[in-house]
């Protein structure tokens, strides 16, 4: 029999083909497993930013429809708060009077908060005191602003009181109220003080009366709305609910 053309006595061929086949296999698994490592670490790119090519100004109507959803989301926000109405119950038409102390940061900030949701705002306006009965302005220049920027700007009613430094005065505000010269010559004062503020109307807050002065006080009131009456113009008073003498 013919001698094989492989074949090797001597066992190294079959060595060295192992030793190959071992080290072909292990190249072939590394870079596997190098592929497979560079795909799991690349990082996953963002979207692609899609813009116009030119910024185009959405139309009137749709304008429109966002800023009335933008206001009603701020109604929501402000009547959160508030208690939900009962089903079935009528609908009730409320009359919101605010007031107004110039001040405390505290009232101007409610105030630019709920300025739109009020049908009076009642400021602190004016003081009257002293045995000459002196007639103090007391001007705010923010209140003006919060006003001339409101959507819906409430009717102001200008306060006046017979108080300065916390004191109330009593006395002083006795005998103008009993003299009907110093009457009308408040009446004149307000009727300046309404005009220049372009206001609907005056509230009274003279407190700490004495009994006798009550009576005069109702003068000062009739008077005040047989003066107001051509011009549209309102009065309102505080009134002191536990004094037994108020008539």
């Amino acid at each position: 029999m013919a001698k094989p053309v492989f074949y090797d006595p001597t066992g190294n061929r079959r060595k060295w083909s192992s030793r190959s086949l071992v080290l072909f296999v292990s190249i072939l698994f590394g870079a596997a497993t190098i592929i497979a490592l560079s795909v799991l670490s690349v990082a996953i790119p963002s979207a692609l930013p899609v813009a116009n090519e030119r910024n185009q100004p959405r139309a009137l109507r749709a304008q429109i429809n966002t800023i009335s959803r933008d206001v009603k989301r701020f109604g929501s926000a402000v009547t959160g708060w508030l208690p939900e109405p009962r089903r079935g119950a009528s609908a009730v038409h409320e009359f919101v009077v605010g007031f107004y102390v110039p001040w405390d940061p505290d009232s101007r900030a409610s105030l630019v908060k709920h300025v739109d949701d009020m049908n009076w705002l009642v400021p602190v306006a004016a003081t009257i005191t002293g045995p000459k009965h002196d007639f103090e302005l007391q001007p705010d220049t923010k209140i003006d602003a919060i006003l001339a920027t409101a959507a819906h700007p409430p009717a102001v009613f200008p306060m006046l009181q017979n108080v300065r430094n916390d004191v109330w005065d009593s006395a002083g505000m006795a005998a103008l109220l009993h003299n009907k010269a110093a009457r009308n010559k408040l009446l004149d004062q307000i009727t300046t003080m309404l005009t220049q503020q372009k206001a609907a109307g005056v509230v009274y807050d003279f407190e700490e009366l004495p009994a006798s002065a009550l009576p005069d006080y109702v003068k000062l009131v009739a008077e005040t709305r047989a003066r107001f009456a051509p011009r549209g113009w309102l009065v309102s008073m505080t009134v002191p609910l536990d004094d037994p003498d108020w008539p």
